[in-house]
Parts: C-alpha cells; sequence; structure tokens
C-alpha cells in the first residue's frame, strides 16, 4: 500500500462526504451534540462534570459498538453511584479501558484529576469532541476513519497506524471541514454514518 498523503486523504474524505444524504449530514452535525446531551443526564444523575462522564465513555469505546459502549458507561456508572463493584458490569471493551473509566469515575468524585487518566489519540479526541459536542478541533481517528481517509474498508485488527498517520488524517479532516462549512467532528461524524452502511 503506498503512503497514504494529505492530499489522497482529502480526496477520499470528501467522496465519501459527498455520498451523504441530508438526513445523513443533520444527524451527523448533530451526533456529538447528542452524546455530550447524554454526558450531561449523566453528569446531573451522578453528580460528575460532563468532562468526566465524556471520559468514562471515551475509555469504554474501544472495540465496543456505541449503543453498547454508552449502555455500559451507564451500566458502570449506575453501579458505581450505588457502591457496587464494577466487577458486576460487563463490558465490551477490554479489561484495561474499563479499569480506566472507574479510575475516572473515582477521581472525579473527590475532586481529583482525571484528564490524563484515559490515554491514547483516539480515545482522549473522543472525549474532547464528546465533551465540546463536536466543537473543538480533535478529530477521532479511529480504523472507520482511516479506512475512509485510505479508500477501503479496514477492522481494528488491520488498522494499525502510528502518531504521523494519525495527525496528516486529523488535518485531512479539518481541511475538508472547513471547505464544506462544519467542524471536523461533525464531519468525521457524517462520514462514519455513510461508511458503516457502505
Amino acid at each position: 500500500m503506498r503512503p497514504l498523503t494529505l492530499r489522497t486523504a482529502c480526496r477520499n474524505i470528501r467522496a465519501v462526504f459527498d455520498r451523504a444524504t441530508p438526513a445523513d449530514i443533520a444527524e451527523g452535525v448533530a451526533w456529538y451534540a447528542e452524546a455530550r446531551e447524554n454526558c450531561a443526564r449523566m453528569s446531573e444523575l451522578y453528580g460528575i462534570p460532563v468532562d468526566a462522564a465524556a471520559g468514562m465513555v471515551a475509555a469504554l469505546s474501544p472495540n465496543a459498538k456505541w449503543e453498547r459502549n454508552l449502555r455500559d458507561a451507564w451500566s458502570l456508572a449506575g453501579a458505581l453511584a450505588a457502591g457496587n463493584s464494577p466487577d458486576t458490569v460487563k463490558c465490551q471493551t477490554y479489561g484495561a479501558n474499563k479499569v480506566k473509566a472507574v479510575q475516572i469515575w473515582q477521581a472525579a468524585k473527590i475532586g481529583l484529576p482525571y484528564a490524563g487518566i484515559a490515554k491514547g489519540r483516539k480515545v482522549t479526541s473522543f472525549a474532547s469532541n464528546i465533551a465540546s459536542g463536536g466543537e473543538d478541533d480533535a478529530v477521532t481517528v479511529d480504523f472507520h476513519a482511516y479506512g475512509i481517509a485510505q479508500g477501503r474498508k479496514f477492522t481494528t485488527a488491520t488498522a494499525t497506524f502510528g502518531a504521523p498517520v494519525y495527525r496528516l488524517i486529523a488535518s485531512a479532516y479539518r481541511k475538508v471541514a472547513q471547505d464544506v462549512g462544519i467542524t471536523a467532528p461533525q464531519l468525521q461524524a457524517v462520514t462514519w454514518l455513510v461508511w458503516r452502511r457502505s
């Protein structure tokens, strides 16, 4: 496979965006705002900051489908709020990510810093995108976004890429987003919706 260039990534991202229906665009533009609203409800119910709730959701996201990811975050927060062991909640993500979500909860509840608990470019970007409602400049580059930029499908097992490629793809999303008049996280969400059904 040839090395990915910014020009190629932009062209491939734009091609996917151009296949979006008006409904796709409306849903994608609202996606992170709705995710933030979900975290705001969690914040209000369980007494943790919205960005901590977003951090828990993001920490639980690797290897999890979105609907399950959200359900796991709510289940885990509910168990912890009730004083139950996190072991009572089965999450779709990896065990280490569940531990990080629990640590975010614990730190947030006693007023300690939690922003650096969940690490990794994708997870920290996802948390930022959710917390801002898609109005920030971070870009969540998961295996879907990687495949969109490359112009072909990948799985979590085959989409391996380092920091330089992540930065290149994030830059491409920002450039195309500017061209089409939405934020980069909104563009990522729109293209994700289109890509999932293709």
